[in-house]
């Protein structure tokens, strides 16, 4: 674009010589923006072909020396002459450039102005049409997510809060929430250049599935939405978020990486959940909390319930912080048999919160909160190094077990702490037995897999719990040699008759003989269970029938009464 201090060169070589069009210089015919210039008695000194040709001025009507007045008689469209007029009577030194829409075309001109040393003054006079596909991309640039290429938050509240206003009596509109289950993991261990590529990969998923009425954006992190309109309401949004959940569910291929993330969605409906577009976004954002904490890859609708839920939530997490220093958690424990010798080899800690004012408050409403909130850092921390420490006191043949939470296992202080835990009780590292599930192990990470090597490395054993429950437990067993399966409660359970679960344990057993890995049962409760997974080749067993899990003072009368029995016995 010509600005104006070249323009002045120009100008001042031109002015006074110029009586007509013909006779200015070359350089002001060839601009490609309209110029006009006007002496201080607001008389026309000079012009070029451009500025006729965007005003659509008669060359023989427009004249060196007529007032500015009557030029403006001469311009039609009643648009472009005020915002002429208007630009021209600054002059007051330079102005910002006015853009002026022509109605007749839909084009745009921008107008400048500025006034010279001799109180004369120009306008520059620039057609935006040829650019207006560059205004419309940086508008639509400025609209978008610039890694997805969705609505970014502020638009997509913009235009929801367009949609809600508009809304009548009649209408109903859904907001689905959206959250990638597992992308953290993904982000963390791989990398935000692969984490960058499956987000855009679930955003184009998301995309696909939508109509073109919808609304669909990314909120930041992994955290989609859609604005549903125009469709019956359930069905239309129960339809779209299970379409949601089974595509995002499917693996993603990624630089050679088979990525499994899967989706939770919350909804919610107006005009019945929320007076406002904010409400609305609050209130699915809480529905999604519930889909999540049922379990992910779910669809939860919003529920009055939700937002008292919500407040206790919050209570509670500040009570958790409190708690922690408080020491008001404490750890019990659950033994595990060798099922060759019948002899307790391990106990498994498990944290039990014992609140001064609530009472004892389960694991399932605290555990997951921590992790959501990193309290399980230091509560994890807490409970290894009591762990440890109460362990140093029990016989040296006898393991102590220890959950890890996924979150941990992604702290990078997480093996400095096992360390630290190990020195401070002077406890051998081979007694300390990590149970991991396959959540940690997601996605094939060098780091994950180089930490457990490094606590492997100085005796540390690890065990892999739960097993059976995911998707790909056995694709797992290729990632890092576990020293012990741990068979889900699920598959024991009532299963003294035999059914295909016991198949199932049949086949683990024989898996983990194959590796050479110890197999332990979970939840095993009756005479009856225990001897039916012995039979199917199990090594260990866990579960009431031993004990309900028991304080530290408990544990030397536990492990004097089992060491008294005869091997074998039931």
């Amino acid at each position: 674009m010509l600005t104006f201090p070249e323009l002045n060169i120009q100008l001042d070589a031109a002015v006074g010589t110029a009586t007509n069009r013909t006779n200015q210089l070359p350089a002001i015919e060839k601009l490609p923006h309209g110029l006009s210039q006007f002496d201080a008695e607001n008389q026309l000194v000079l012009y070029n072909p451009r500025f006729l040709e965007l005003y659509s001025l008669d060359d023989n009507s427009v004249v060196p020396g007529m007032n500015f007045e009557k030029l403006l008689l001469q311009i039609h469209d009643e648009t472009l002459r005020d915002a002429f007029a208007e630009v021209a009577k600054s002059k007051l030194g330079f102005v910002e450039t006015t853009r002026v829409q022509i109605p007749s075309n839909d084009s745009w001109i921008s107008l400048s102005c500025e006034e010279l040393d001799d109180k004369s003054y120009v306008v520059l006079h620039e057609d935006l049409g040829r650019i207006t596909d560059d205004y419309q991309r940086i508008d639509k640039s400025s609209a978008e997510d610039s890694l997805t290429g969705l609505l970014n938050r502020e638009t997509f509240c913009d235009r929801l809060d367009s949609r809600f206003d508009q809304l009548d009596e009649n209408q109903e509109l859904a907001i689905l929430f959206i959250d990638l289950d597992h992308f953290k993991p993904v982000n963390d261990m791989l990398g935000h250049h692969i984490g960058d590529r499956l987000l855009r990969a679930a955003a184009q998923r998301i995309k696909q599935l939508t109509r073109g009425t919808d609304l669909v954006g990314r909120l930041g992190g992994d955290e989609f939405v859609i604005c549903q309109i125009e469709t019956p309401q359930p069905h239309g949004s129960r339809a779209l978020a299970k379409r949601i959940v089974d595509a995002l569910a499917k693996p993603f291929d990624i630089e050679s990486h088979s990525l499994y993330i899967g989706a939770s969605v919350g909804v919610a409906l107006a005009p019945y959940d929320a007076d406002t577009a904010e409400e609305m976004l609050k209130n699915a954002d809480l529905a999604l909390y519930k889909a999540k904490s049922d379990g992910r890859g779910n669809v939860r609708y919003y529920e009055p319930a939700l937002s008292e839920n919500a407040n206790i939530r919050r209570d509670l997490e500040t009570e958790m912080r409190l708690g922690i220093d408080a020491e008001q958690f404490v750890l019990n424990y659950q033994p595990v048999m060798d099922l060759a010798s019948d002899r307790i080899v391990g106990l498994e800690a498990l944290v039990r919160w014992e609140h001064p004012r609530l009472g004892r408050i389960p694991p399932d409403r605290f555990i997951p909160l921590a992790e959501e909130t990193g309290l399980i850092i230091p509560l994890g921390e807490w409970v290894l190094r009591k762990a440890c420490h109460d362990a140093a006191s029990w016989n040296d043949s006898v393991r102590i077990a220890v959950n890890v939470s996924p979150v941990q296992l992604r702290n990078r202080n997480f093996a400095l702490a096992v360390h630290s835990a190990l020195e401070d009780a002077n406890l051998s590292p081979h007694r300390l037995e990590l149970e991991i599930t396959e959540t940690a192990l997601m996605v094939e990470t060098d780091l994950v897999i180089a930490l457990l090597y490094q606590l492997r490395k100085i005796g540390v054993k690890i065990a892999m719990d739960d097993f059976g429950t995911g998707y790909s437990s056995i694709n797992y067993l290729r990632k890092f040699p576990f020293e012990k399966i741990k068979i889900d409660r699920s598959f024991v359970s009532g299963n003294a008759a035999g059914d295909d679960s016991l198949a199932l344990i049949k086949m683990i057993a024989a898996l983990g003989f194959t590796l050479g890995v110890k197999t332990t049962a979970e939840g095993v409760e009756t005479n009856s269970e225990k001897s039916t997974v012995r039979d199917a080749g199990c090594s260990e067993i866990q579960g009431y029938l031993l004990s309900k899990p028991i304080p530290s003072n408990e544990i030397a009368t536990l492990l004097h009464s089992f060491s008294s029995l005869t091997p074998g016995a039931n």
